[in-house]
């Protein structure tokens, strides 16, 4: 059964039904009480949107979600759901078996191949979809079961990703859809039909059951994203040594370069022809003193010096420096700020860098006389994002390496000043991704811990 009990800001609980009331002797235990008034202190100051855990009573296991009520921005109380899980705990080796075998997956394709044939074993499951992504509608990850991919497509458009969705159902099915969650932010949506039992009670099992392979398959997505970005730091630290050692090389040899080519301008001014051509020179030998300055910023160790602010003024301050860039190509951005302030310890100098970078890098791809969407907010957790998306999709190829120095899809200068963003935003504990998607672009996403 599921008890509901309002809470209000001191944690006293009113039951909101009959299963709540005799369920009640649950929260009145101490060590209950101590673990909801801590949570509720989490839940106030904004660190998550609810909290789940696990408790056991009178030879029965319950799974418990906290949740603050809000008017407006102000936390007026708590919602405190309690779901006896008791079939479930019974049956743990079986959802021992599904975490271990999600968890092993090496890469994201056998994950989601794991977690659909782990709901096939465990539940009546016969259609399964998963898209992963942070972008405004990611293409599918995964797809079984469904004959129709545009339905299921436009199930998953129409949801709220942080919550879970039961969407239909007949006689003999129901469809749900959940939230994959992660250790920073949600990593996508799983949509799943599965037939009905009848039998009162397997039904709400089973969502709890897929609840749990959602949760598990959200872990495993965190694994394998901490993987890459470990072999990313490594690549991006060796070659900034690289990087050091080459550019300090160039730099000597342009020196050179550039000393005689000024000394010819000097001894050749009567000749038109030959001075424009060692015009042309000095013009190609400061371009490559440019890059070569940018691999030796990009070489060198990231320090921040931090301080309490809004990384919205970094935007600001990229957005202004390039006003004329953008204007020189017709590009307009359209800008969108969420209503809660982002401030965060941030070295807003090497942000404003790193953004500007970004910015630089999404005018170079974007079509002339193109509007590029800039979206920042505070999301679950107290995690800053900010979502930069300009028109046109990239190969995958170039996905892969877009973040790589002088592999990038822009290459030269751009490609290793935009790995040198990567390792800003690393410095701040933070991630920066690109995903794209024909029908929406390509979107930059930088998201920055509270």
């Amino acid at each position: 059964g599921v008890a509901t009990w309002a809470l209000d800001t001191e944690g006293n609980a009113t039951p909101g039904n009959a299963v709540a009331r005799d369920l009640s002797g649950l929260i009145s235990r101490a060590d209950v009480r101590a673990r909801i008034a801590a949570a509720s202190v989490e839940l106030r100051a904004g660190h998550a949107a609810h909290t789940r855990w696990q408790e056991s009573g009178d030879e029965r296991h319950f799974l418990l979600d906290l949740a603050p009520s809000r008017h407006r921005l102000t936390v007026t109380g708590f919602a405190l759901t309690a779901t006896d899980v008791t079939a479930l705990r019974e049956s743990a080796a079986s959802l021992f078996d599904a975490a271990s075998a999600i968890g092993r997956a090496p890469d994201l394709t056998r994950a989601l191949q794991e977690a659909a044939q782990q709901a096939r074993r465990l539940l009546r499951c016969d259609a399964f979809a998963i898209r992963i992504g942070n972008s405004p509608a990611p293409p599918l990850a995964y797809l079984a079961g469904y004959d129709d991919e545009g339905a299921a497509i436009r199930k998953l458009d129409s949801l709220n990703k942080r919550q879970a969705s039961i969407l239909g159902h007949g006689d003999a099915w129901f469809e749900i859809a959940l939230p994959l969650p992660g250790e920073n932010h949600p990593h996508g949506t799983l949509l799943a039909r599965i037939s009905a039992s009848g039998v009162p009670g397997e039904d709400t099992q089973a969502i709890d059951v897929l609840v749990a392979l959602a949760s598990f398959l959200g872990a495993a997505v965190d694994r394998i994203e901490r993987g890459r970005t470990l072999e990313n730091r490594v690549r991006v630290e060796s070659g900034g040594e690289m990087a050091t050692a080459i550019g300090h090389s160039l730099r000597h040899a342009l020196y050179g370069i550039s000393s005689a080519a000024q000394l010819l301008r000097f001894r050749t001014s009567e000749d038109p022809v030959l001075e424009k051509n060692v015009g042309r020179l000095l013009r190609e030998t400061d371009r490559v003193a440019r890059l070569v300055d940018t691999l030796l910023d990009f070489g060198r160790p990231v320090t921040l010096e931090l301080e309490h602010a809004d990384p919205d003024v970094s935007w600001d301050d990229a957005l202004e420096s390039h006003k004329g860039k953008l204007e020189s190509r017709s590009l307009a951005v359209a800008r969108k700020r969420g209503a809660q302030q982002g401030g965060r310890p941030v070295d807003a100098r090497r942000l404003s860098q790193a953004f500007a970078i970004l910015l630089e890098g999404a005018a170079e791809r974007a079509p002339e006389a193109s509007d590029l969407q800039l979206v920042s907010e505070v999301i679950a957790g107290g995690m800053w994002r900010s979502q930069l998306t300009f028109p046109g999709a990239m190969e995958p190829a170039d996905l892969q390496r877009f973040f790589d120095p002088l592999a990038g899809p822009v290459g030269g200068q751009t490609g290793v000043n935009l790995a040198l963003s990567r390792r800003i935003v690393d410095a701040h504990g933070g991630s920066l991704r690109v995903d794209s998607d024909p029908a929406v672009g390509t979107t930059l996403t930088v998201l920055l811990p509270p």
